[in-house]
């Protein structure tokens, strides 16, 4: 069975599908305009496998492909774009999407690895600070990054 995405009103009423070939870890754009989701939820996944980046007009529309190997829990929606971790062979980078002419830029080499399991990632709508998770033995410490844009 795939989970989907559904919406209701904060005063109640009837559920309103919004997602059908799956939806996860959904986000809505800040124009109110979009929602961006995977594809499918990590249970599906492997340790520090990947799920496709979705976007779904909420006005009315078709789903389309956005990015291919985002990682679960590491991306964040800004004003201007989505900060996504990107896994490359000798470090973690922290990438951009940007709205403005969807193409994706390197915000910044990351100093440290992202955990595979058990971590998360968030970025301020204004895309000045992340949030993320670095393991440190059996712990995990939480990371501020400034101004990696």
């Amino acid at each position: 069975m795939i989970a989907d995405t559904w919406r209701i009103s904060p005063n109640g009423g009837e559920a309103i599908r919004l997602t059908h070939n799956g939806g996860f870890e959904p986000r809505e754009s800040p124009d109110g305009r979009y929602l961006f989701y995977l594809d499918r939820p990590p249970a599906g996944l492997a340790i520090g496998g990947t799920a496709r980046l979705m976007r779904l007009p909420l006005g009315g529309g078709h789903e389309e492909p956005v990015l291919e190997g985002v990682r679960p829990f590491l991306w964040s929606v800004t004003d201007t774009g989505i900060a996504f971790v990107k896994r490359e062979p000798d470090f973690d980078a922290i990438d951009v999407y940007r709205f403005s002419d969807r193409w994706v830029t390197r915000a910044g080499r990351l100093g440290f690895r992202i955990p595979g399991i058990y971590t998360h990632m968030t970025v301020s709508r204004d895309g000045r600070w992340a949030l993320a998770t670095k393991m440190v033995r059996f712990d995990s410490d939480l990371m501020r990054l400034d101004n990696f844009r």
